[in-house]
């Protein structure tokens, strides 16, 4: 049986430290405003460290974010940034990681599935058949999809499939870029066809007729502008074409079934899915993704609409990550009926106010193509104080476990660096070096640096 907590007066801190021991699995919930809860979990069996945020969607948006605004740009990262970045970018309150995105040679800020951002489509469902992905209305009542997805250009008398959607393009494929995408790349030379768009967004399910404005050979890379569309295609498939003229009018048509796109107006892509009509799902012991331990990322809601979002740290000594049917059970004991998975591994992170909640596998935060983030109302001032942390030991051992207070509560206890540490405020050194401690309250945050010796 899990040990909860409800973090509110000092005297708690003090007594989840006497029960540590006692219990393989703790759980701190920390009320850290009226509308979000923080949560903990310690599972010592497993050897794994849990975060989440539960948000009340009566009083939360919940938002999808592309990194930067656009699924490209001229950045080192191609159109990736941390998820401390998005959360600045779009002042929002918090969040976590999303999609997967391409990965190798090339990293961008494509994402691997779909995203539609308040109607806006600005990535197609997963290619190669029937994707999973996660979606909710104006409410926030969020459903699981199964997405599949067609699109095709009419250019006079020729039908032509589009093979993708503002993703780079390569030496066989039709694919459309729209201003969302803010650059095109591709790993040969192309034929772009500049469009005029009436409207500078895609949406699900629409016929877009358009005006060709320019049309440009060889191009390999090149800034959409604003109020443009661009389609890309090998030269060899242009030449085959009646040839287009600079005037001409054409038709792009999209549909993507399993969508009510009159009700959901965000979706972001991920899987698979981990809860359905409260169940866990299974996954063979075969499939060594869902069978390695890996750090974790997911979303889900609850049986009254509530919303979790859910990091499980991994790769490191204090968190080793979780499996994915350990993580289904995971989040129906929390409380879930529908649930998905999302992107894991280094991308895993989860923010509140701009501190960063769990520990990232490789030591900092990855920079990724998408997010899910989410407002909550303006908060008033806790406390005319001034948030301290009390009396912190400045170098520790690191055989030594130190307990730490702050002058307010509730606090959120965060660690970067060498050291892990709990919500009963109880800081677990991990190796010889500098660790830095943050206590974060609904509208301030403090922070310390800890050197630990051997």
């Amino acid at each position: 049986m899990a040990q909860r907590f409800k973090m509110r007066p000092m005297f708690v801190a003090t007594l989840a430290l006497s029960v540590a021991l006692q219990n393989p699995i703790q759980i701190w919930d920390v009320p850290i405003t009226p509308e979000v809860t923080f949560r903990m979990e310690r599972n010592s069996t497993e050897n794994t460290n849990s975060f989440g945020l539960l948000l009340d969607p009566k009083t939360v948006q919940l938002n999808v974010a592309l990194a930067g605004g656009t699924i490209y740009d001229d950045s080192t990262f191609n159109g990736r940034t941390t998820l401390s970045k998005i959360i600045e970018q779009t002042n929002a309150s918090g969040g976590i990681n999303a999609d997967f995105f391409q990965w190798g040679d090339d990293p961008g800020g494509d994402p691997s599935g779909a995203m539609l951002n308040l109607g806006k489509l600005l990535s197609r469902p997963t290619k190669g058949g029937r994707a999973d992905a996660i979606g909710w209305d104006s409410n926030t009542v969020m459903s699981l999809l199964d997405l599949d997805w067609e699109a095709s250009v009419s250019i006079g008398t020729q039908i032509i499939p589009i093979d993708d959607i503002n993703a780079r393009s390569d030496d066989s494929e039709v694919i459309l870029h729209t201003t969302d995408a803010a650059h095109f790349y591709a790993t040969t030379p192309q034929t772009a066809i500049y469009l005029q768009a009436p409207d500078t967004h895609l949406t699900t399910n629409s016929t877009n007729a358009l005006t060709i404005k320019s049309i440009k050979t060889t191009q390999s890379k090149a800034q959409i502008p604003k109020g443009e569309w661009v389609l890309t295609m090998p030269t060899t498939k242009f030449d085959i074409l009646t040839k287009p003229q600079i005037g001409d009018q054409i038709s792009i048509k999209i549909n993507i079934t399993g969508l009510d796109s009159n009700k959901v107006t965000n979706v972001i892509g991920g899987g698979p899915d981990l809860v359905v009509n409260g169940i866990p799902q299974s996954f063979p012991t075969t499939d060594s993704f869902a069978e390695t331990k890996h750090p974790r990322t997911a979303i889900g809601s609850t049986a009254n609409g509530k919303i979790w979002l859910v990091v499980v740290d991994g790769r490191q000594s204090q968190s080793v990550g979780i499996k994915l049917n350990d993580l289904a059970t995971k989040l129906r004991d929390w409380g879930c009926t529908q649930a998905m998975n999302l992107d894991g591994g280094g991308s895993s992170s989860i923010n509140f106010f701009q501190t960063v909640l769990n520990k990232p596998s490789a030591g900092s935060e990855r920079a990724i193509a998408n997010a899910i983030t989410f407002n909550i109302p303006p908060v008033r001032p806790q406390s005319s104080n001034r948030l301290s942390i009390a009396n912190p030991e400045t170098t520790i051992s690191v055989k030594q476990t130190t307990m730490l207070t702050a002058n307010m509560t509730p606090v959120i206890w965060t660690a970067q660096g060498n050291a892990w540490i709990d919500q009963s405020g109880t800081l677990h050194p991990l190796k010889p070096g500098k660790a830095t401690i943050t206590a974060t309250t609904r509208d301030t945050s403090t922070s310390i640096e800890i050197t630990i010796t051997e």
